[in-house]
């Protein structure tokens, strides 16, 4: 299969065709669609908002998750770089699917940038 693409536009339209082939060059970040087995409803967005915000000085490819639920989270995200997955009071911190450490809920964020910059 063969891509071609204009070299002559904007070159933020060309990012778009590598990330869909599945290699992203600048962070991506998931999160879980706060299904019924989110353990997080208030200030859940909030932590995602806060995580995409820090991910904007990250020049390299990293995939980061931040799920709602640490039964399915980690699972649903396996393929992340790095994530944290939140339960009823506290949230389990993880790279490439394997848990790192669980923490109490308020510390998980602060843990996972600070894991993103002393990793990435």
């Amino acid at each position: 299969m063969v891509i071609l693409t204009s070299t002559l536009t904007c070159p933020f339209r060309e990012r778009p065709i590598i990330k869909y082939l599945g290699k992203y060059v600048t962070p991506e970040l998931i999160s879980c669609p706060m299904c019924g087995r989110c353990d997080v409803r208030d200030g859940f967005y909030e932590m995602v908002q806060e995580v995409d915000e820090a991910l904007q000085k990250v020049r390299r490819p990293l995939l980061v998750a931040v799920m709602g639920c640490e039964v399915n989270g980690p699972g649903e995200a396996r393929h992340a770089d790095i994530g944290i997955a939140f339960g009823k009071k506290r949230g389990a911190l993880f790279k490439k699917g394997d848990i790192l450490r669980t923490l109490p809920r308020d510390e998980c964020i602060p843990a996972l940038l600070e894991e993103i910059a002393r990793t990435w």
